[in-house]
């Protein structure tokens, strides 16, 4: 797999990219990252969906770079198309 950010156009034909997100909760408490970089603050984990790869794949490989655990279960929360995020990889 790539490492270059899967991308197509969105419904309104402006270049759009794909991520996942993962909400983790355990024994009541949920897991958040102190993020170094912009857009700072406390978040998920999350990240891109490259090229060639599922979002499964990026979910598993997500929650293991950023913080060492496995998943054994996982629900679709939600999906959505978001205009007004921004992102630090070139489009």
């Amino acid at each position: 797999m790539g490492n270059r950010p899967k991308q197509t156009q969105n419904s309104k034909g402006s270049p759009m990219h794909f991520s996942v997100g993962a909400v983790i909760e355990i024994n009541g408490k949920y897991l958040l990252i102190d993020r170094d970089m912009e857009p700072f603050g406390f978040a998920g984990l999350a990240g891109h969906i490259d090229e060639g790869e599922t979002p499964e794949e990026t979910l598993f490989r997500k929650v293991d770079e950023e913080s060492g655990l496995k998943i054994k279960k996982y629900v679709l929360l939600f999906e959505e198309e978001v205009e007004w995020n921004w992102c630090r990889v070139g489009i």
